[in-house]
């Protein structure tokens, strides 16, 4: 063997060696890269049911108070009525009068 042919062989010898080792580092690469890809998933993941779980809080209590503010709105109107019984019918009639009139086609 020739000197050349020796150095040359220790060339492509030590280029196999570092294709060998590209190939393992770009392998842990994409592994971190996938790592990382799952671990951004889970927190937004996590973020999402922490946003949906406190949305769902805020729109439970909104409707818990204007249900009371319903039900409250329903006892004075029957108060109302109950206490007033001829002028809570005469306003009902002065209303459906005017609507009558209102859409009444001439």
């Amino acid at each position: 063997m020739t000197r050349q042919t020796q150095t040359s062989e220790n060339n492509v010898e030590t280029l196999r060696s570092e294709l060998k080792t590209l190939r393992e580092d770009v392998g842990e690469l994409v592994q971190t890269v996938v790592g990382m890809a799952r671990d951004g998933a889970t927190d937004t993941k996590q973020a999402a049911a922490h946003e949906l779980e406190h949305r769902l809080a805020q729109l439970e209590h909104a409707y818990g108070v204007a249900r009371k503010q319903g039900k409250q709105a329903v006892e004075t109107a029957q108060q109302t009525v109950e206490a007033h019984p001829l002028v809570t019918l005469a306003t009902a009639f002065g209303i459906g009068a005017l609507i009558g009139h209102l859409m009444r086609k001439d």
